[in-house]
């Protein structure tokens, strides 16, 4: 499964399409975070990001896909992409009480967050 993600995610970030605008042709749209990680708290991330995808993509309809990637040689350096069917469910999805919680839990572990 790793190397299906480190796959995927080479193919979005060299797309000259992706790089311009986070929707595809069809509608669908697509996020990509970056995220530092606080020192000492690499181990509950992943426990709020496993917790937080497995909600969101079983419960919100219209959320496609959801993955929190690490870097490998610098495991407080994060990623999490997002694909939504279109802009509409990620509007839904922002306003979310699962995506409320996520970003309160997320608060206590994430130094830095930047939208890719």
């Amino acid at each position: 499964m790793k190397n299906i993600s480190v796959i995927f995610f080479s193919l979005i970030m060299s797309s000259a399409v992706i790089a311009k605008t986070p929707y595809f042709p069809d509608g669908t749209m697509m996020n990509i975070f970056e995220f530092s990680i606080k020192p000492d708290k690499s181990q509950r991330y992943d426990e709020i990001a496993k917790e937080t995808i497995s909600n969101l993509v079983d419960q919100e309809e219209g959320t496609l896909a959801m993955y929190s990637l690490r870097h490998k040689e610098d495991a407080r350096h994060a990623y999490m992409v997002e694909l939504y069917e279109n802009n509409e469910v990620y509007q839904q999805h922002l306003n979310a009480e699962r995506y409320n919680n996520f970003i309160a839990l997320a608060s206590e572990v994430i130094d830095k967050k930047k939208q890719i």
